[in-house]
């Protein structure tokens, strides 16, 4: 249903630009991760990223899913940018662009070794055959990296953050912030 109503509502604005002349462009986003993220009661399922953040601050351990899912994370301050360089856009050539990253980040160890590193009593393994993780994760599917190129091409736009940097960046806000301390 997620997915059928975005859709839907991409359609419905589009077509409301058709009818009405609105200057209006669609982005779709890709899996965004980083900092702001909140559990609002609202969303089913926090990001993985969050919901470990959190576990690590407060001294938890996790249990990640057996098979490491290969997802193209993108970064909160990529996709800002992004839609700041699409407002800004003068005559975008197109009505729809995807807002994501340029690369697959692969799985969720790589995160929590660096949640590790910032909380030394956090704690994470991969669990044992027939054992559920206790992350609560939406989609175990492997994801493929959304083609970016129309807004590199139409406006110039290229992500900043890989990886690495968006986990230096999330661990330096989460220690800043004071996010998730007791």
């Amino acid at each position: 249903m997620y997915q059928i109503t975005k859709f839907a509502g991409e359609r419905t604005a589009l077509r409301m630009r058709e009818l009405h002349g609105l200057d209006l462009v669609c982005a779709r986003l890709g899996s965004v991760i980083g900092p702001w993220e909140r559990d609002t009661g609202v969303r089913d399922t926090l990001s993985t990223h969050f919901q470990l953040a959190r576990l690590a601050a407060r001294g938890g351990s996790a249990i990640l899913p057996q098979r490491e899912y290969r997802r193209d994370w993108v970064y909160c301050r990529d996709v800002a940018a992004a839609i700041v360089a699409l407002l800004d856009a003068k005559a975008p050539a197109h009505t729809l662009y995807n807002l994501g990253s340029d690369r697959e980040w692969g799985g969720l160890a790589p995160w929590c070794e660096r949640l590790q590193a910032t909380y030394p009593a956090f704690g994470y393994r991969v669990g044992a055959e027939g054992e559920r993780s206790n992350l609560a994760i939406s989609e175990l599917r492997d994801r493929g990296v959304m083609d970016i190129a129309r807004i590199g091409q139409d406006i110039g736009f290229k992500p900043r953050f890989g990886p690495a940097e968006a986990y230096d960046d999330y661990t330096r806000w989460l220690l800043e912030s004071g996010r998730f301390a007791a």
